[in-house]
C-alpha cells in the first residue's frame, strides 16, 4: 500500500531530450517497515517540440537503487558507457542514428556493436541486438548470464524484448528515450514482473547528458541536410 500518511513530493528530472516531472511514492510493508520507492512519471516536456506530455502512472527508472550492484560496478559503469559512446559516435560517422551498446562480463568487454540498421539495411539492426548476437556467439551461449549491457539510449521494445531472451543480468543506459523506451519511460517490458526474467538491476542516467547530446546533434544536422 502506498503511504498516505504524506504526499509523495514532486521533482524535475532532465535529460537532453526533454524534462520530466516525477514523483516518488513509498510502499510500506505490513508491519509498517520500508519496502520499496517507486518513481512514476507524471509529465514530459519535449526541449526542442516545446510540447509537455502527460505521463502518469508510467514509471521511470532513473538512477534506480539497488543494493545488489557492489560500488566498484557502479565506479565503472561510466567506463564501460565511453566504450559505448565511441561506437555511437562511429554510428553518426556514417549516418546512422547514433547508439552504441557493449556487453561486459567480469570487468571485460565481450562485445560491442552500433546501429547498422541503414548500412545492412536490417529494421533489426539495433546496437543493443547486435551486441547481444555478438556476445552469444563469443561465449557459445544463448543465455549471457553475469553480463551487463551498456547502452547510449534506453532500449526500445525490440531491444528490451531481446535482453529479456538473452538473460542479461543488468541493463545500464544513458539518454532515456521518451517516444519508444521500454525501461520505465514508455513501456515496461524489461523489468515488467510479467515477463519471465527479472534483472538485477536497471540504471538509466549514466551520462546521461553526453547520451542525449550526440542524438540531439545527429538529428539537427539531419535538418540542416533537408533528410
Amino acid at each position: 500500500m502506498p503511504d498516505s500518511r504524506r504526499k509523495p513530493p514532486v521533482r524535475r528530472f532532465s535529460t537532453e531530450q526533454g524534462e520530466y516531472l516525477v514523483q516518488d511514492e513509498v510502499f510500506l510493508r505490513d508491519d509498517g517497515s520500508k519496502d520499496k520507492t517507486v518513481t512514476t512519471a507524471l509529465t514530459f516536456r519535449d526541449f526542442l517540440s516545446g510540447r509537455t506530455v502527460p505521463l502518469r502512472l508510467r514509471r521511470i527508472p532513473e538512477q534506480r537503487a539497488t543494493e545488489t550492484v557492489s560500488a566498484e560496478e557502479r565506479r565503472l559503469d561510466s567506463v564501460f558507457m565511453k566504450e559505448a559512446l565511441l561506437l555511437a559516435r562511429e554510428a553518426f560517422e556514417n549516418n546512422e542514428v547514433p547508439v552504441g551498446a557493449v556487453v561486459v562480463k567480469d570487468g571485460k568487454v565481450v562485445s560491442g556493436a552500433r546501429n547498422r540498421v541503414m548500412e545492412l539495411p536490417d529494421p533489426t539492426a539495433h546496437a543493443e541486438v547486435l551486441a547481444v548476437r555478438d556476445a552469444a556467439r563469443a561465449l557459445r551461449t544463448m543465455r549471457l548470464t553475469g553480463c551487463t549491457l551498456y547502452t547510449t539510449l534506453e532500449p526500445c521494445y525490440m531491444c528490451a524484448g531481446a535482453l529479456v531472451h538473452s538473460r542479461v543480468d543488468r541493463i545500464v543506459f544513458g539518454a532515456a528515450d521518451p517516444r519508444t523506451g521500454s525501461c520505465g519511460s514508455v513501456f515496461t517490458i524489461a523489468g515488467s514482473p510479467l515477463v519471465n526474467h527479472r534483472f538485477r538491476d536497471i540504471t538509466g542516467g549514466v551520462m546521461a547528458e553526453e547520451c542525449g547530446r550526440i542524438l540531439q546533434e545527429f538529428f539537427e544536422s539531419r535538418r540542416k541536410d533537408g533528410s
